[in-house]
């Protein structure tokens, strides 16, 4: 798959057809503690983070099932970790446009059908960009997984001493602060684009509830850069300053706050590492237990909140986009640019779409995007059609857990799977160890419709003034893309 990067370019062979990986801005995501420095450390602002956690819970739109927020705090002390995970119940940024159902049939774009058809050149099923899910950074060979570890107490201390592009505002910049992160994680790949993603719950050396969500993202051409973070053993703030071993500099960095963000909007703009259109870290994540329902994937799958889809290029940036994107010079490098799709644009499927016809691992991707639709991300260069899955979480960090081989996701999929993708996956390895999934594609009469709909695509592109206003944002609705 061949994503776009800002700083850079390299090579990869993915199951006989060679691509060039090229990413935007995707990042590494870990969840920890700030320092004594930041805006809510100290007991006492403990209070003012539980009030504000209490108000953004009340807040919380409601979509189909029961949601909850992701709250530890000195009452509650579960910790989640990479095989006991978070219920797929709850949120992170509650009460933000990434977790607020979409309004019932909001208007669209004035050329939205030609968008879509250009888009997916016209076919259910076009064959790119694929998703590359793997348990081991070596497998990953295009970019497109996310990986999401775990942290507490019980983890060394690291601290972020460098970053080469971080958030203007001091809350969201990650220079100079602790957290404790997963020793040793690893990152998902091992080359190209690395990201990683980690969640500190720890208490002590933060007392936000709910955490903070660190990103990092390096590009790495032929396979230069290290597979994991160095091997920390600090249990102190003092030992991290004075351990080499224990201080991290990257290229792009972002910290967020799932249950605190104080942005405005709230969870937008305030990130540059994880995700290419400035959200929060953390948003949109679409993680393996949400597609397979829980754990032992033996339930039914359920995404609460909008995902992020990746495309061959863009026609320009629309909020919530503060990036930029591979700019298409044509359609499809083919014709004229009017029907490209922008970068931040807000995608949904119509309630006239049946998702319950589709295989069951595709099933919550869809009823995603048609109660909170999905929100374009990164651009693949190229004439791939159709839409990928720009964050969907891999297997490297419940396999560094020590989670069974193949891990229960795998095992899932693998079910699916086949060579002709005819249900969207394609797995292999004895045991499985990495899985190509296309979540967007592969829908029947998704884009060519059906004679209900007169033949017209069920994937709509949304009128960016409704995005503006869940953000609570003053907004016309004009049918233009540009907001």
């Amino acid at each position: 798959m061949r994503l776009f990067g800002l700083h850079s370019r390299a090579s990869a062979t993915v199951f006989g057809r060679v691509f060039s990986s090229r990413l935007l801005v995707i990042g590494v995501v870990l969840i920890a503690g700030c320092s004594n420095a930041d805006r809510r450390t100290g007991l006492e602002q403990k209070s003012g983070s539980t009030d504000r956690q209490q108000q953004a819970g009340d807040r919380v739109a409601q979509p189909p099932k029961e949601v909850s927020t992701i709250t530890r705090n000195g009452q509650a002390s579960k910790v989640f970790t990479a095989t006991q995970q978070q219920p797929v119940t709850m949120q992170f940024y509650p009460d933000s446009i990434w977790t607020k159902p979409l309004p019932p049939n909001p208007p669209l774009i004035a050329n939205s059908d030609a968008v879509i058809r250009n888009v997916y050149h016209a076919e259910d099923f076009p064959g790119g960009p694929v998703s590359c899910l793997t348990t081991t950074p070596e497998g990953s060979t295009c970019s497109s997984e996310k990986v999401f570890y775990y942290s507490s107490e019980s983890d060394p201390i690291y601290k972020i001493t460098a970053c080469a592009h971080a958030p203007a505002q001091n809350d969201n910049n990650p220079v100079g602060k602790y957290f404790h992160l997963t020793r040793q994680a690893q990152f998902a790949s091992n080359n190209t684009d690395q990201m990683l993603t980690d969640w500190d719950q720890s208490l002590d050396i933060d007392h936000t509830p709910g955490g903070r969500i660190l990103s990092f993202y390096t590009f790495c051409p032929g396979r230069s850069c290290p597979l994991s973070l160095p091997n920390c053993a600090c249990t102190t703030t003092s030992c991290a300053n004075a351990t080499a071993t224990c201080q991290i500099q990257q290229n792009w960095c972002d910290v967020g706050y799932p249950e605190n963000d104080t942005n405005t909007p709230r969870a937008v703009g305030s990130g540059v590492a994880w995700i290419n259109v400035g959200a929060s870290s953390g948003v949109g994540l679409l993680r393996a237990e949400e597609i397979c329902g829980g754990p032992t994937c033996a339930g039914a799958g359920q995404v609460n909140h909008a995902i992020f889809v990746t495309t061959a290029c863009v026609g320009g940036a629309s909020f919530p986009s503060n990036t930029g994107a591979l700019l298409c010079t044509n359609d499809r490098n083919v014709g004229t640019n009017t029907n490209a799709i922008y970068n931040g644009a807000l995608v949904y499927i119509d309630s006239g779409y049946n998702c319950s016809s589709l295989p069951a691992w595709q099933k919550p991707v869809c009823a995603a995007l048609q109660t909170y639709g999905g929100y374009v991300a990164a651009t693949t260069s190229g004439d791939y059609g159709g839409l990928g899955m720009n964050a969907i979480e891999g297997q490297i960090a419940q396999h560094l857990a020590g989670a069974s081989d193949p891990t229960p996701f795998f095992s899932y999929l693998n079910g699916f799977s086949n060579r002709k993708y005819t249900q969207g996956v394609y797995c292999t390895g004895s045991p499985v160890n990495r899985c190509n999934v296309y979540p967007v594609q592969n829908m029947p009469g998704l884009i060519t419709g059906d004679s209900g709909s007169g033949f017209r695509p069920h994937l709509h592109v949304v009128d960016p003034c409704v995005p503006k206003k869940m953000a609570g944002v003053p907004a016309a609705c004009t049918g233009s893309p540009k907001d």
